[in-house]
């Protein structure tokens, strides 16, 4: 069996509301840190 996911979202002439959520997702997964990593930054930043 195959979902497909419906969405919603604005398409204005400016742009497309969808698009830019598929962009937004992107930028934004691809900043995750470890937790390994993110202690790592706290304590270099404590110092």
């Amino acid at each position: 069996m195959t979902r497909q996911w419906r969405v919603a979202a604005s398409k204005l002439p400016d742009g497309d509301g969808y698009l830019a959520a598929l962009i937004n997702y992107r930028f934004m997964a691809n900043g995750v840190w470890s937790t390994d990593g993110t202690v790592e930054k706290l304590l270099a930043a404590a110092e």
